[in-house]
């Protein structure tokens, strides 16, 4: 971070100095949507570890302030962070209760706040932050963890955003953002055509 400037100013003699207004413009792009995603995943992690570490306190489970903070911290983790958050609390349950009453609570509370982190507030608050859509967030955290394990699931988003802003500003990887993107991949116009042409009715 100290030598961001210097980092930056290299990538640009890198990219080439010809066309520096779009080289600026994309990484402008790339700066707005991966620091925007990343403060939007701080936000739906927070909520996730502050509503799991009181339900969890609620229920009874001890050290639920440690357990809220281990699901905000794994969260981070796409995919396979928020599970494995709740097997140490759910563990700590069994443990610690008095019958199956408290890991049911535990599995209860974790899927109703799993839920509404995953179904309302990451559709709600990403929104356009990335523009990736989501099949290829899926596969590209399936290609970056084959090729850089569980550093590469975690940077997955952030290096997908960036192909896709690279698409945007290079016409000659334009292939990029529709293929990954969240651009509308027809208009509607061309989409029905396309349909009568299928015999297609419905």
């Amino acid at each position: 971070l100290l030598a961001r400037e210097d980092v930056r100013d290299r990538f640009l003699r890198l990219v080439g100095t010809h066309d520096l207004h779009r080289t600026t413009r994309a990484l402008a792009d790339a700066t707005k949507r991966v620091g925007r995603y990343l403060l939007m995943t701080l936000v739906i992690n927070l909520c996730f570890g502050l509503g799991m570490a009181l339900g969890l306190s609620l229920i009874g489970v001890p050290s639920a302030p440690l357990w809220g903070l281990l699901c905000f911290v794994l969260r981070f983790i796409p995919f396979l962070g928020a599970p494995l958050s709740m097997l140490f609390p759910l563990f700590m349950a069994f443990a610690t209760g008095s019958g199956w009453t408290e890991p049911m609570l535990v599995l209860a509370l974790f899927f109703s706040v799993d839920g509404i982190c995953t179904y309302v507030l990451e559709p709600t608050l990403y929104g356009e932050s990335t523009g990736i859509s989501p099949f290829a967030l899926l596969l590209s955290s399936a290609l970056w963890t084959v090729l850089w394990g569980p550093v590469g699931l975690i940077l997955a988003p952030a290096i997908t955003a960036c192909l896709v802003i690279i698409g945007r500003h290079v016409p000659g990887l334009s292939f990029l953002e529709i293929m990954l993107g969240n651009v509308e991949p027809l208009p509607a116009e061309m989409r029905f055509y396309q349909r009568l042409l299928a015999d297609d009715p419905q």
